[in-house]
């Protein structure tokens, strides 16, 4: 409701749900405060009621990502009051490391292109570039400075080159310098 709400004080009023929202979350070590301090559980709160909003299913794909990437799973405003318990299980399940961006945005196209019906039928006979279907917006969150900017500034080149995909990148604490 907040979200209607704050969109309809902009003039926002006819909010189409033609956008599928998926968030790449940084599970660096730089994170471990915002994963203990409740920060990241509002952030997939406040995710959860865009992607309801906006998606025309209303489900959010979650990958995180430290040197490498994990898909942890869908999530759907269902779960919206159990977000502490979904980031207890990512700190139980899986380990921080660096930060690196590229692998973040390779898994979620691949996960994105393996669930449309393009990637379905032809399976990687595109190539590197994925089939990925419908508009697509990728919330990338941070704290910092990746490490691997040649492997980010390619895989933002592929996602330019995809009409339908929309990368938001936001930084969030205090080393927030390179997003």
């Amino acid at each position: 409701e907040q979200v209607v709400l704050t969109l309809n004080k902009r003039g926002i009023t006819n909010i189409p749900k033609d956008v599928n929202v998926s968030l790449l979350l940084d599970y660096s070590y730089s994170m471990s405060s915002h994963y203990s301090n409740g920060a990241v559980s509002r952030v997939l709160q406040r995710l959860l009621s865009i992607s309801n909003v906006i998606d025309d299913d209303g489900n959010l794909e979650l990958v995180i990502f430290e040197n490498g990437a994990n898909h942890v799973g869908t999530l759907n405003v269902s779960q919206f009051d159990t977000t502490d318990r979904i980031v207890d299980q990512i700190r139980s399940k899986y380990s921080m490391g660096g930060t690196n961006f590229a692998p973040a945005v390779d898994k979620i196209l691949s996960v994105l292109s393996a669930g449309s019906s393009i990637g379905k039928a032809f399976g990687g006979f595109f190539g590197k570039k994925p089939a990925v279907e419908g508009k697509q917006l990728l919330v990338m969150i941070s704290d910092g400075d990746n490490g691997d900017h040649k492997e980010f500034a390619q895989a933002v080149k592929t996602i330019e080159s995809m009409p339908n995909v929309y990368l938001q990148c936001v930084a969030i604490g205090y080393d927030s310098r390179s997003l």
